[in-house]
């Protein structure tokens, strides 16, 4: 009995932690959230895609070079899938002609030749699809 005490009085943070994450992940266990959170299925996406791959290439950086000076620029590509498409995801309401813009810039520093711009909040994901050239 002593030695069960003190058990608990070593891991009782744990079993605290333990408890409060069965009762958050219980309670209104009916409902459903509206949607999935773009981050959470990025995040899954790059975890799949390191492990299958051992390569992250997610939010790759693209380094600007100017008058032969590289310069590690703020620009990061959301998905380049072997070095060969370019993949913008949004979720918006409506497509802006800079999202376009931003994906030709990629293009164009990255020397890769095809994109694809992907709106996310469409009914049918079909709609949401542009592809583009360089």
């Amino acid at each position: 009995m002593r030695a069960f005490s003190m058990i608990i009085r070593k891991n009782l943070a744990l079993i605290l932690i333990v408890v409060l994450a069965l009762f958050i992940r219980i309670y209104k266990i009916n409902e459903f959230p509206p949607a999935l959170n773009w981050d959470e299925v990025s995040h899954g996406y790059n975890a799949y895609s390191i492990l299958i791959t051992g390569k992250d290439e997610w939010g790759v950086k693209l380094p600007v070079i100017f008058e032969g000076v590289t310069l590690e620029s703020g620009l990061k590509i959301d998905v380049l899938v072997e070095k060969c498409v370019i993949a913008e995801l949004k979720s918006v309401e409506s497509m802006n002609p800079v999202f376009e813009a931003q994906l030709m810039t990629y293009l164009r520093l990255s020397k890769v030749r095809l994109g694809f711009l992907i709106n996310f909040n469409v009914p049918h994901l079909k709609d949401g699809i542009k592809r583009i050239v360089v």
